[in-house]
This record gives C-alpha cells, structure tokens and sequence, in this order.
C-alpha cells in the first residue's frame, strides 16, 4: 500500500478554485516492506511471519481494488505483528491510509499516530515521511488545514534530514496545496518544478506516474492542453504497467477533467462511467464525491442542470458520510452556484465550512457565489454586501491582488452593476474601477467573457454617471459601450440598444443637441434590425423604447408627420405585447401631432383611443391623465 498523494489543482497562478478542481491522487512511491525477522522475538504472542504474509496479502488486494478485503488483511497483520516493530508500524500506517482514502478519517488518525508514535520510540526514519504526510492528508480532510500545513513543514524539515528525496518532494507539493487553501503564497514553481523532477527520477512506476500528472497539470494551467493530454498519456503507460486498479481509477478522472475542459464532454463522460464504480467498488467516498462532481459539472456544461442537481445531491450525501468539511463544502458551493430553490442555504452553509477551516480562497469562492445567487433574486444590498466581501478577502491574501487579478476585476465588475441598479453612492467609481482593472489584465485571447464583461461595465458607468447628473461624462461612457457591444464576435445587441437609447434620451434633454438625439436613437433601431431570424432574444420592448423616445423628440422639434410615422411602427409592436400603458402614450403622442397639423378630430380620436387604453392598463395617474386632456380638448 502507497501513501497518496492529494492534488488539487489550485496553482498560484490559477483563478479563484472552482466548485469541483480537484485532480485525482497519484500513488508517489512504495512502502517500505520491513523483513519479518526483524519483529521483536520476544513477543511470544507474535507470529512475524504470519503478520508479513498478511501485509503483503494487504498490498495485493489493495492494488487489485478489493478495499475492504485489504482493510481486513492489514488489520490482521497489524494484530499479530509484535509490539514493537517495524512490521507493526507498517502495518498500522499502510491501513490507516487505506482508512484515510476510504474517508474513515477517526480510525485513519487513529492508526496512524500509533504507528507514528512507534516509529519514533523505535527511532526509525524510513518511515517518518510517509507517516507526516498521511497525518497531513488526515488533518487537511478533517477541517484542520493550519494543523496540515504544520505536519507538513515538520515533514519538509525531517524528510531533508533524513535525506528521504521522495517523501521531501510529495510533502512539499501538498503543502503547496494547503497553503493555496489557507490564502497563503504557496512557493516558487521552480520548487514545484524540482519535485517533480525528484520523483520522475525514482525507480517507481507509479511515482513517475505522478510526476508526469503533475507536469500535465501545469501544462493545463498554462492552456496547453494537447502537451498536458500527450503526458497524461505517458503517465498512464507507467500506470498500466504497475497493473494498479486504484491508480488507473484515479486516471481515469484525472484524464476526464482534462478532457472536459478542452469540451470532450463524451469521452470524459465515458472515462467517468468507468472510474466511478471501482471508486464504488473500494468504497473511495471522497473520490465518489469528486467523479459525480465532475458528472455533474459535465451536465451543467451541455445545459442540463436538471441532471446536475441529483448527482450534486448524490455528492452530497456521500460527502456528509466522511466528516470532511472540505468536501461538504466544495459540494454545498455547487450547489449555491447552481442556482435553484435552497441555493442560499447551500451557499451559507459553504461560507460557515469554509470559514471555520480558515479555507480563504475558497471563503472567496463562496460569498461571490452567494452575492451573484443574491444578485439574481434582486437582493441587491445583499449582494453588494457579499460581492464587497469577496473584494477584501481576495486583497487581504498574501499578493492576492496580483495572483486573482482577473477574479478580483471581475468581482468588481459585478459591484458595479449592483451598484448601479442600487443608485448607490460611489457607483460610478466603482465601475471606473472595474473598467481600469479589467484593462490592465494581460491579454489572453481565450478569455471570451472579458470583451463582454468590459463593455457591460461601461454601460454600467455610463448609467451610473446619469445618476450622478455628469451628462457629459455619461455621453462618453455609454458611446463608448456601444460601440465594444457591437464589436463582440456576437454583437450583443441589449447592451448597445440600451446605450443608444440613453444617448439620445440624454442629448434629447441638452439643448441644440436634437440632431444628434435622433442619429442616437435612428442607431439603436438598426442594431436591433440586424437581429437574425428567428430571433432568440425577444427585443420587442427595447424597440419600443427606443421608438417611444424617437417619437417625444420629434414632437418635441415640431416634426408632426415624423411623429406619427413613428407611432405607426410602434404601435403594433405594442399591441402584440397588449401594452396598454404604451398605447395610451403612444396615442396620446398622437393627438399632440395631429393638433400641431390642425387635425383636430384626427387629434379627439386619438385622445379617445388612448383614454380607452389607459383604462385597460389599469394605471390610475395614467388615467387621470388622459381624462384631463380629453376634458381640456373638449372645452
């Protein structure tokens, strides 16, 4: 049995982690495997030899994936092995990590302190190493990632000692991991880069196996995903040759997440289905959790939340049978970020996991989550609160703002819409601040969403500067946001429609600025005329808005027969919406029209018309209204 090895993807240069990042462990190196004569003779009630027959049993079984049978193996090997010996802390060690991999984490701690504690009286070092590390993974599992990093540090110390390069290198590369967790810089990549190099130069196929994993790790980070596929390749030839069932589980999911995120969601599905039942099959609870994870992540990817939410809620179930907070957690933020009915409740019940283990990136992680869930429910103060939140514990992490830049621009381009929607003070220099932070992240040409979130943000500002009654600044802005709307690869219509119709609504408002009202608004209209058929956004009511201001400014100019040509295009689109409230306008704008041209009864059956439709719109200020303008006609 091998000491394995917890990889979660969580580089120091990767973004804030997802919901479901974790890689799939590796099996780094063999243990030890102590001589039966080197039991202690005088422990009359000790059989060395059964004991070694047991833990080799122990090892096969375990490598043939029948878990329970090795469990059972090694405890019979711990039983009758003497007192105090190497063949006791072998066995001790090797079937805590079995218990730790199976998310028994109170009787894995159990075992491997006492094998820790006799390896120390028996002043042994081979096994120190791999004793640290375990208790690591324990701690880590357990909440109490502090207490990890901790382990791990004496492990650091005592494997150099000892001159154990193996066990060096695996400790020093989790404890890159749990301190990414605790928001803490994880180390130089030229360490991470010399660890794996220590372990490609064992004579171990499965440390090698590892080693290739994790270089195809920072080849995927970096957005090579053909390099990181061709070493998963390679890792998986070392894999096959040690003819391990668990290890090539764990490829197999290690493999699906590559595949996923180069959008090989059928192969990663199929590598799923088979990894999934050996996890089953050696009761791995934690990587059950990660492979129904990763289905459903799978699922949410091709659109089908409806099948991500059972197998989040299957996750979950098996997640609060290990009493691995970490794990809970990671499920509920999935479920806080599918946004369904009880979303709230999961992404309160991440922060307080998260906040409790002092697990910082993933605290971030899960407020952002809720202020979008909240942001979404139109709780808008709610998630100002939690967007702001996540804002100062990302800047609060050791360089934090150069690690999650592009987190942290983000995170800020979402206060600013809430802030906008909210009129808050200080809107528009928040979205100032969005847009300079979202221009100043490096260029990446994969990231499709960045153009988009930009030009949103401006529109933001360009709104929030009409609150702030800076027309002028306001002018630039939403111009501005029209144009980077329209120059997306799919032109987003709704923000650049919007732009224009506050472009000319304001220089409608200025004096001597009509012309350019009516070029604004003219250019809002042909936006949404280059809409393709059949349309799959609705813009109906953005044409109407966009013709309802055209019309008022042309009254306003005294253009009387623009104004009813207008109306002529509007209303129809208003009664296939039976927009009653927009007819009534509309026919309201009518009958002004028609007096300017001396129309007079054109003028009261236009009056009439609209006085009809106020009454069915049910809006009584509406209503008097038009009554008013009939009673003041009619005199």
């Amino acid at each position: 049995m091998r000491s394995l090895l917890l990889l979660i993807a969580l580089l120091a240069a990767a973004p804030l982690p997802s919901a479901f990042a974790q890689s799939a462990p590796e099996e780094p190196a063999a243990a030890a495997t102590p001589a039966a004569d080197s039991a202690d003779s005088a422990d009359s009630a000790a059989t060395p030899a059964a004991a070694g027959a047991h833990l080799e049993d122990a090892r096969a079984l375990y490598q043939a994936g029948h878990w329970d049978d090795a469990a059972a193996a090694f405890e019979r090997a711990f039983e009758l092995a003497p007192a105090r010996s190497e063949l006791r802390v072998a066995a001790a060690l090797e079937g805590g990590s079995l218990l730790w991999e199976q998310g028994r984490y109170a009787r894995a701690r159990q075992k491997v302190s006492l094998a820790l504690n006799l390896a120390r009286e028996l002043e042994l070092t081979a096994p120190i190493g791999q004793l640290l590390l375990t208790l690591g993974h324990i701690e880590s599992a357990t909440g109490n990632v502090q207490g990890a990093e901790d382990t791990l540090n004496i492990c650091v110390q005592l494997t150099g000692e000892h001159d154990d390069a193996v066990y060096r290198a695996l400790c020093r590369m989790n404890r890159r991991v749990v301190r990414t967790l605790l928001g803490k810089d994880p180390g130089s990549q030229s360490d991470l880069r010399a660890d794996i190099t220590t372990l490609q130069n064992t004579d171990s196929l499965l440390a090698i196996g590892t080693a290739l994993t994790r270089t195809a790790d920072l080849y995927q980070d970096n957005g090579d995903l053909a390099q990181a596929r061709q070493l998963l390749d390679e890792a998986r030839r070392h894999i096959e040759a040690s003819e391990s069932v668990p290890a090539r589980a764990r490829h197999h999911l290690r493999l699906a997440q590559l595949l996923k995120a180069g959008g090989d969601f059928q192969e990663a599905s199929a590598l799923l289905d088979k990894a999934l039942p050996l996890f089953e099959s050696m009761n791995n609870r934690p990587m059950i959790v990660h492979a129904l994870g990763l289905k459903a992540d799978i699922a949410l990817d091709l659109n089908h939340p409806e099948q991500a939410l059972p197998l989040y809620r299957r996750a979950l179930a098996v997640a609060d049978a290990t009493d691995n907070p970490l794990l809970e957690g990671r499920v509920h933020l999935a479920l806080c970020e599918l946004i369904t009915t009880g979303s709230l409740q999961h992404c309160e019940r991440a922060i307080s996991t998260f906040t409790a283990g002092h697990l910082a990136t993933y605290r971030v992680r899960a407020h952002a989550s809720l202020a979008r869930a909240l942001q979404l429910s139109n709780r808008l103060e709610g998630a100002r609160t939690n967007y702001r939140q996540a804002i100062e514990l990302t800047e609060a992490l050791p360089r934090g703002r150069e690690l999650y830049a592009s987190s942290l621009a983000n995170q800020y381009a979402n206060l600013c819409q809430v802030n906008t929607r909210l009129n808050a003070t200080g809107a528009l220099s928040s979205c100032l601040e969005a847009r300079t932070r979202l221009q100043a992240l490096p260029a990446d040409e994969d990231d499709h969403q960045r153009p988009l979130i930009l030009a949103s943000v401006i529109h933001s500002a360009g709104m929030a500067a009409l609150q702030e009654n800076n027309a002028e600044r306001a002018l630039d802005l939403l111009a501005t946001a029209a144009e980077l709307a329209m120059a997306l690869p799919a032109p987003h219509l709704n923000i650049a429609s919007d732009a224009y119709l506050r472009l000319g609504a304001t220089l409608a408002a200025l004096p001597d600025r009509g012309d350019e009202a009516r070029d604004a608004l003219e250019k809002g209209l042909r936006v949404l005329a280059t809409a393709e058929e059949p349309r799959s956004t609705d813009y109906r009511r953005s044409e109407i808005a966009l013709l309802m201001q055209l019309a008022q400014l042309q009254l306003k100019l005294k253009e009387s027969y623009g104004t009813l040509a207008t109306l002529d295009r509007l209303n129809p689109l208003a009664t296939e919406l039976r927009d009653y409230t927009t007819l009534a306008h509309s026919f309201n704008l009518r009958a002004s029209a028609h007096l300017l041209l001396n129309e007079q009864d054109a003028a009261y059956r236009a009056l009439s018309t609209a006085q009809i439709h106020a009454s069915r719109s049910g809006d009584h200020e509406l209503m008097q209204l038009i009554y008013d303008n009939v009673k003041r006609f009619e005199r």
